[in-house]
């Protein structure tokens, strides 16, 4: 059964977000499997069209949790007002 993501901010950049939350424990995240990231990509529209499952490598889960963090991070460093800095590569 395909887990219901959470979508309350219309914002698809900020759903991402959310889909880590604080918990009493401590934190609950949506992205469990690279089938949950896939989930929730096709729920928010965000999935390539014609692609119906992924390979179960862990490879999208470590990426969207990774970039998650990173947004996160720019998020929280905006919030605070500091500098971004960014290093473009060539």
């Amino acid at each position: 059964m395909e887990k219901r993501g959470v979508f309350l901010a219309s914002n698809s950049a900020l759903d991402f977000l959310n889909t880590e939350w604080p918990t009493p424990s401590g934190k609950e995240d949506f992205f469990e499997t690279d089938q949950d990231v896939f989930s929730w990509l096709r729920q928010a529209g965000l999935a390539s069209k014609g692609v119906e499952e992924v390979r179960p490598t862990g490879a999208l889960l470590r990426a969207a949790r990774a970039l998650r963090f990173s947004f996160a991070k720019r998020c929280e460093y905006l919030r605070v007002g500091m500098h971004i800095v960014t290093i473009q590569c060539a």
